[in-house]
């Protein structure tokens, strides 16, 4: 009887740590779902810089909710962090390609963590099964 009380208590910490598990994978989907609309907004506001001319006072973010006033001086290239702080121009199309890149492999990732998710849902249920059959079995002992 004291094992199995002793199974039923790791049993039960197994559960509660597939629910922490469950609720950092459903974190970094949302997180990653916000990343993929800011990429959205990014596409977007590329398709916009486009149709602006040259020479049109514009509002740059500075962030955080900080704008700075701008003379636009070139409306088909832009400059692209590429990584180690190195920065390139790109054609407004090439850098909307590697928005579209990105949000292409964040949403594969999205996948990945919800097949993950799905598993451990699984997981979590067999979990819990085995926790009322050694109940259960405790009770008629």
């Amino acid at each position: 009887m004291p094992q199995q009380k002793s199974s039923v208590n790791e049993k039960y910490l197994e559960l509660q740590i597939l629910n922490q598990q469950i609720k950092q994978l459903q974190q970094q989907i949302i997180n990653l779902e916000n990343q993929v609309i800011e990429l959205e907004v990014l596409e977007d506001n590329l398709n916009e810089l486009k149709k602006v001319k040259e020479g049109t006072e514009i509002l740059v973010s500075m962030g955080a909710g900080i704008f700075a006033k701008a003379q636009l001086k070139d409306n088909k290239k832009v400059i692209v962090n590429v990584g180690s702080s190195t920065m390139v121009k790109k054609e407004i199309d090439e850098a909307k390609t590697l928005v579209t890149d990105q949000v292409n492999q964040i949403k594969q990732i999205v996948n990945e963590i919800t097949e993950e998710l799905e598993k451990a849902a699984v997981r979590i249920q067999g979990t819990q099964k085995e926790i009322q059959e050694m109940m259960e079995s405790s009770k008629k002992a």
